[in-house]
């Protein structure tokens, strides 16, 4: 069986990226379709309220949409790790 490039390997999440426990780059999460919306002021209604005034109302739903994805993070990294535990035990 030939070696891959996460065989024996735990996985780390950083922010939106995942790296191998040594440090190899794996891949990044993209931003929602909310937060691609919240980004180009999508929601934004220029007649009832300043930019100013939408920023502030949207940080709270860009900082959930970013909870979300870190938390889809979490989950996958905990679910591989969790996964590959018993593979590599050496037995006697």
């Amino acid at each position: 069986m030939s070696k891959g490039k996460l065989d024996g390997k735990q996985l780390v999440r950083d922010g939106e990226s995942v790296y191998t426990c040594d440090g190899e780059y794996l891949f990044t999460i993209s931003m929602t379709t909310k937060q691609k919306q919240l980004l180009n002021d999508d929601d934004w209604d220029k007649k009832k309220e300043s930019w100013i005034e939408y920023k502030r109302r949207a940080k709270p739903l860009w900082d959930a949409e970013r909870e979300k994805r870190h938390a889809l993070l979490d989950d996958i990294v905990n679910a591989y790790n969790e996964t590959r535990k018993g593979l590599y035990r050496v037995s006697r």
